[in-house]
């Protein structure tokens, strides 16, 4: 199903996700990650993957994605 030039050229238009710290674009070469607390975007160069709390979780939840200031906040791991 192809989509048609104004559906191409609206979804062209749409803004970037931009990091919360230092304000840089979303792209291929620049994923962004949504931090599980604050809820705000991050580049991977701010973000935290993979981090434990023994506070806020339970042994069988999914390790999460936290940004510095979270992780200093609630004592990730």
């Amino acid at each position: 199903m192809d989509m048609d030039e104004g559906a191409k050229e609206r979804l062209k238009n749409l803004p970037r996700a931009r990091c919360a710290e230092c304000n840089s674009k979303q792209s291929s070469t620049n994923p962004m990650a949504r931090c599980y607390e604050d809820k705000k975007k991050y580049c991977y160069d701010h973000i935290y993957a993979g981090l434990y709390s023994e506070k806020r979780m339970r042994v069988d939840d999914e390790l999460r994605n936290v940004c510095g200031a979270c992780k200093e906040k609630w004592g990730y791991t």
